[in-house]
């Protein structure tokens, strides 16, 4: 077997065939009346691929989902044009051929199932579109790799996962936060029941009550994000200071189990002014980058909250010293996604849900061996007339 880069990138090279020539093996596949009924019968989307990774072929549930009769005007796209990838169209040769694709599951399942056997991998697309809120989709493809008239053909099966993978890493960053803050405050007061540390009580108790105030503060994270997700999260904008919004997420983490010999900075010398915005989701996203930062550092390392004003917008920037690798700045803002283990990627991706989809706002990043990574939110100093309560 050769170098899987390799073939990935002969593969995204590979042109594709003239629309005409890809409607030739449409007709061809639809002869095969017996096949196309079965395709039609599964309940999931479906899609037959030719060796250029074009349709030519679409079942019933396919063209139902997209308010279509008939494959005619899909024949010759490729799935992440079909599907409707953020990333399909940023390049002249379309799905496949983007720096993002690279790291496309579906892409991948497709290559390897060249190899002549059937390849299952999950695909995370980030959907284009106009609306404020981000959307995403997660998807369970199948490529299986068949013979057919002659023509090399893959079998394209899709099952949207997109549900149950974010419920799923919800519960687990859900448990995971909470039970690791919960068994802190629990040590705190089994300490406190030792007579023989009575003397330390009032110092045990503060931390005791800053632990609890921490819990709460993670359960209320949860219920924000649960209610972003369903779309009925309520927005309440007020003028708040710059300043005082990066101070209140650098001492949130000032002592925290997190951060360990990790310092958080609130550098405030561009950061005197006021917004519109709402304090708490603010809160919310800078707590969530700054989490990200600190996770992301190392031992001596600093995280850096930055406020300042830049062409009628407020910036917020959370800097840490590390670079990202590649893969995850291709996919740092997917729900699914993390360089943390199952479940821990929603930091990111819940700071660009709350940011676009409800503070009117955008979210950005750059990341470098030489500069470290920098998120920037950039949030209206003023909020629009016609500011929803929901995306």
């Amino acid at each position: 077997m050769g170098n899987p880069d390799q073939e990935l990138d002969a593969e995204a090279a590979r042109p594709r065939l003239p629309a005409a020539a890809a409607r030739k093996q449409c007709i061809r596949l639809l002869t095969r009346r017996d096949l196309t009924v079965f395709f039609d019968a599964i309940p999931a989307t479906l899609l037959v691929l030719n060796r250029s990774r074009q349709l030519i072929f679409a079942n019933h549930a396919l063209l139902r989902k997209l308010g279509m009769k008939n494959c005619r005007a899909l024949c010759g796209k490729r799935p992440g044009e079909i599907f409707n990838c953020a990333h399909a169209l940023t390049e002249p040769g379309g799905c496949g051929t983007t720096a993002f694709c690279r790291y496309c599951g579906a892409f991948r399942a497709m290559v390897r199932s060249y190899g002549g056997k059937q390849i299952t991998e999950n695909c995370r697309i980030m959907l284009a579109g106009k609306g404020r809120k981000p959307k995403a989709l997660d998807l369970k493809i199948t490529a299986t790799p068949m013979k057919l008239h002659g023509m090399n053909i893959t079998v394209f099966y899709a099952q949207d996962i997109t549900h149950q993978l974010r419920r799923d890493a919800l519960e687990r960053v859900f448990f995971h936060d909470i039970l690791n803050t919960a068994g802190a405050a629990r040590g705190y007061l089994e300490i406190l029941s030792d007579p023989a540390r009575r003397a330390d009580a009032r110092a045990l108790t503060d931390t005791a009550l800053d632990i609890s105030t921490r819990l709460v503060h993670e359960l209320q994270n949860q219920r924000t994000l649960l209610s972003a997700e369903r779309g009925d999260l309520k927005t309440a904008p007020r003028r708040i200071n710059a300043a005082d919004a990066i101070k209140r997420a650098a001492r949130e983490y000032d002592g925290h189990p997190l951060a360990g010999n990790i310092a958080v900075k609130a550098d405030l010398r561009e950061a005197g002014f006021d917004l519109n915005a709402d304090p708490a989701l603010l809160d919310r996203v800078l707590d969530n980058l700054v989490k990200n930062a600190l996770e992301a550092s190392k031992a001596g390392q600093t995280v850096t909250l930055r406020a300042a004003r830049a062409g009628g917008k407020a910036l917020f920037s959370v800097h840490n010293e590390s670079a990202m690798p590649d893969a995850a700045q291709k996919q740092v803002f997917h729900g699914s996604f993390s360089t943390k283990g199952a479940g821990r990627g929603l930091g990111t991706y819940s700071v660009r849900l709350l940011t676009e989809g409800y503070l009117g706002g955008k979210i950005s990043f750059s990341s470098s061996e030489k500069e470290g990574t920098s998120f920037t939110v950039s949030l209206p100093l003023k909020p629009s007339r016609k500011q929803p309560c929901a995306p």
